[in-house]
This record gives C-alpha cells, sequence and structure tokens, in this order.
C-alpha cells in the first residue's frame, strides 16, 4: 500500500503545473458553489485534506482560517504560493 500511495503522490507531483490550468477552470464554479452552501461562520478553521494546489483556497470567505494538507509536496508548494 505504501508503494500505491507513494506513486500516486508523485504523478501528481509531476502533474502540478497544469493541475490548475486544467482542473481548476473545470471545477472551480462548483467548488465555489459548494463552498458558499455550507455558510462558514466568521472565525471558522477550516482543513482541507487533499489540498491539492490550492485551487479552492479563494472560494472560501475570508473571515475563515484554511489549512490544506497534501500527499503531494509539488502541489502543496503550488498551495502556498
Amino acid at each position: 500500500m505504501v508503494d500505491i500511495e507513494a506513486h500516486e503522490s508523485k504523478l501528481y507531483s509531476e502533474l502540478a503545473p497544469l493541475y490548475d490550468k486544467v482542473f481548476g477552470k473545470i471545477f472551480y464554479s462548483r467548488l465555489e458553489r459548494v463552498i458558499e452552501d455550507l455558510d462558514i461562520p466568521p472565525g471558522a478553521r477550516i482543513l482541507e485534506v487533499g489540498a491539492g494546489t490550492g485551487t479552492s483556497f479563494p472560494a472560501y470567505p475570508t473571515h475563515c482560517e484554511i489549512t490544506g494538507v497534501d500527499l503531494a509536496p509539488d502541489m502543496l508548494a503550488r498551495a502556498r504560493q
């Protein structure tokens, strides 16, 4: 199982530069609607598991704190930017 996880993480890391250009444009409007429907209260602390490049981060309200985790280091590096 560890080998599978390592392989998937490497694959996503290799795709990091293209991820936002392709998937961000396709899924962002849906992510935005879903996050809006959550009605996140002021001061909420959000943990996004599998955050990837952080494509969804701009959709969160500014009154909450977001922490993203992901297995792919290159994806997280892009999310930090």
